[in-house]
């Protein structure tokens, strides 16, 4: 018997639609449309509170920056952005670093569009 679990057809099936549309929203939909590859995705993997902003975070993505109504709950997007904005361009590692002391946060990420594919290291206060 095999050790290498069976996968059910119906996620097989999703799994690849899902990356089918990603393919196609990331890079042919978004430059059509004036968006830049690092500002799509599903901003699903983590969440952090950082100078007074809330984002939320993918591995392929830039942060993005969003907001809670505290009247009704509702979120709204405030879109992507960096945590100072022009300063980074690359998709962010969906687990900053917070250095709770110094209220610094150190991010990495990786651009694989980039030729040399460069490895990006940032510290913000």
């Amino acid at each position: 018997p095999s050790l290498m679990p069976t996968l059910p057809h119906n996620l097989l099936q999703r799994s690849a639609t899902g990356m089918v549309k990603l393919i196609l929203s990331k890079f042919i939909y978004a430059p059509l449309w004036g968006i830049e590859a690092h500002e799509v995705g599903g901003a699903n993997t983590n969440l952090i509170h950082f100078n007074n902003g809330l984002y939320a975070l993918e591995e392929a993505m830039a942060p993005l920056k969003f907001s809670i109504d505290s009247e009704t709950g509702e979120m709204r997007s405030d879109g992507c952005e960096d945590f100072q904005p022009g300063t980074w361009k690359y998709p962010m590692c969906a687990h900053p670093k917070l250095d709770r002391r110094t209220n610094q946060l150190m991010v990495t990420g990786y651009n694989p569009s980039l030729p040399s594919g460069e490895i990006k290291y940032g510290v913000y206060r």
